[in-house]
């Protein structure tokens, strides 16, 4: 998976998604962010300064085929890791725990469950700041620092994190 020392994918469509995964549950989303942005293949980020618009079929610059989603793996990791959104029934109970990479102050994500649509968006700077909508007939938790909060279908609830672990709610 790793190349001698360096953060860098080694791994084609097969092994990709379970990599991802495996490093989400291990909270390991900083190396998952240097992979994605390392300069030279294997690398989304390449694909990006090629100016592909979607996903070649191969890490290489000169793949015939452009749009694969096999190569998606890393969306999943986006909603799931990054935005923290997870459920393990369908969507009826959803969890919501955002991690961000070092060097990422903002997310704005949207999940089309098959309950609806789920958003959040967490800005860290000038203090933590998550904003959650979940579906109606839904419930679940959402995690703000060290604390859960039960959520409630069909509201917007913004959570800021304040000094000495004091939280602002709005619904």
């Amino acid at each position: 998976m790793l190349s001698c020392g360096e953060e860098r994918l080694e791994t084609g469509e097969i092994g990709l998604p379970y990599i991802l995964r495996t490093l989400g549950e291990l909270g390991e989303s900083d190396l998952v962010q240097k992979m994605i942005f390392q300069k030279l293949h294997p690398s989304y980020y390449r694909f990006i300064e090629k100016g592909e618009t979607t996903l070649p079929e191969f890490w290489r610059d000169d793949a015939r085929s452009r749009n694969h989603d096999m190569m998606g793996a890393v969306l999943e990791w986006m909603y799931r890791y990054m935005a923290g959104i997870q459920s393990e029934d369908g969507f009826r109970n959803i969890t919501i725990n955002p991690v961000l990479p070092e060097g990422v102050d903002f997310l704005q994500c949207s999940y089309k469950s098959v309950m609806g649509t789920i958003e959040v968006t967490v800005q860290k700077k000038p203090q933590m700041q998550i904003e959650v909508c979940v579906p109606v007939n839904t419930k679940g938790r959402v995690k703000a620092g060290e604390t859960w909060m039960p959520i409630r279908g069909g509201n917007i609830f913004e959570l800021s994190v304040r000094s000495g672990g004091k939280y602002d709610i709005s619904i």
